[in-house]
């Protein structure tokens, strides 16, 4: 009867314990959220010799302050439209990323709140030399060191229109 007691108490135990640190890693799990997206979900432009200026919102909805690292990506794939449908390749275009919030350590590292947002501008120019009646599809990612693997992310749109059609 006493062997019996000692393995009733050691399950007990174990299952306390166990219990106990779920308990606790689920309090200090994140939930890595966000929202990336472009103001008014305007998401396709045309970029003229002044070039194209997209406005960013990133959404923290994590529970957390969260640290992102911006970073943008040209994609080979399509992205051209019913409106101005073409089969020829991509084209690479000049991409810059500026921001309105402190920034951490990195060149595009910024530090969310939860439940805030970040606002941010992205200006695609055209290179001369260019070819017109193109497109270029830019992934835009935030990712965040905390979250791995996990990112929030838009594709920008981009034609080259022929300048000289007016």
């Amino acid at each position: 009867m006493n062997i019996n007691k000692t393995f009733f108490f050691s399950k007990n135990v174990i299952c306390c314990l166990l219990f106990a640190f779920l308990f606790v890693s689920g309090m200090y799990a994140q939930s890595c959220d966000a929202q990336l997206m472009v103001e008014k979900n305007r998401n396709s432009k045309s970029a003229d010799e002044d070039g194209a200026v997209y406005n960013m919102v990133l959404t923290n909805t994590s529970s957390a302050v969260e640290n992102y690292s911006i970073s943008v990506k040209q994609l080979e794939g399509s992205c051209s439209n019913v409106a101005y449908k073409t089969s020829a390749a991509n084209v690479d275009l000049d991409v810059a990323i500026s921001g309105n919030a402190a920034r951490t350590s990195g060149a595009n590292e910024i530090s969310v709140k939860p439940g805030q947002s970040y606002n941010f501008t992205i200006k695609v120019t055209v290179p001369k030399g260019t070819p017109s009646k193109r497109w270029s599809c830019i992934q835009v990612e935030a990712k965040s060191p905390s979250c791995k693997g996990k990112a929030a992310s838009t594709v920008l749109k981009v034609f080259v229109p022929d300048v000289t059609e007016g």
